[in-house]
């Protein structure tokens, strides 16, 4: 007997840049999506719900305080809330069938997923970001990957032993401003990509002189 596929709404045991990934990538596939005209929730109303919780998720990681945690609680509350009626409508209009369900984008039930594991990012750069303090980053695109994570280190040599890094933050683009940096130190910075299939190695340092 042929086993009954599904697409799997609930993310309860998600990390936080896993969610972001999945929701991403399920924005990307139902988007224009032929075989789902009328999706339960409009896809602008399901993309700012991303980013308001991709918002929220970077402030409370980055400050760590009480307020930033309950607003990103609360921001990830409406977003899983979108993606269990989104699954539900997937399931209801695709009837099992397994080349409409894997166009949607979700994560199916007793399927292998055929999303490829991200590779290491290319042509990782930093540039002057025109005043002082500031730094542009900026790196290649790649295939099936929503989210980028990125850290930096400042050093007042070129030595890059004992580095010590930054928190990896968070991006869906891949020209992200650095600013607040020490002047005339040297600043340090790798990316890595993210997906449903996990995280790549970080990319070798690069480096620039904050002006």
């Amino acid at each position: 007997m042929e086993t009954r596929k599904q697409a799997i709404g609930g993310f309860k045991h998600a990390k936080d840049a896993e969610l972001l990934a999945t929701s991403y990538a399920i924005l990307e596939a139902m988007t224009g999506n032929a075989h789902f005209p009328e999706p339960s929730v409009p896809m602008a109303e399901f993309e700012g719900a991303i980013k308001e919780y991709e918002k929220h998720a970077a402030e409370a990681l980055q400050t760590q305080s009480r307020l930033a945690f309950a607003a990103r609680n609360s921001a990830r509350q409406q977003l899983t809330a979108m993606l269990k009626k989104l699954a539900f409508y997937v399931n209801e209009v695709a009837e099992s069938t397994h080349e409409k369900l894997l166009t949607s984008g979700f994560p199916l039930s007793r399927e292998t997923s055929r999303r490829q594991f991200p590779g290491i990012v290319d042509n990782v750069r930093l540039r002057d970001g025109g005043y002082s303090g500031c730094l542009k980053l900026s790196f290649s695109k790649q295939k099936h990957v929503p989210l980028y994570e990125y850290r930096y280190a400042l050093k007042a040599g070129q030595e890059t032993a004992d580095l010590e890094w930054t928190e990896a933050r968070l991006s869906s683009s891949t020209k992200v401003t650095l600013s607040g940096l020490r002047p005339l130190t040297v600043c340090y910075a790798q990316v890595r990509a993210l997906n449903g299939e996990g995280r790549s190695e970080w990319s070798e340092p690069v480096s620039f002189i904050v002006r």
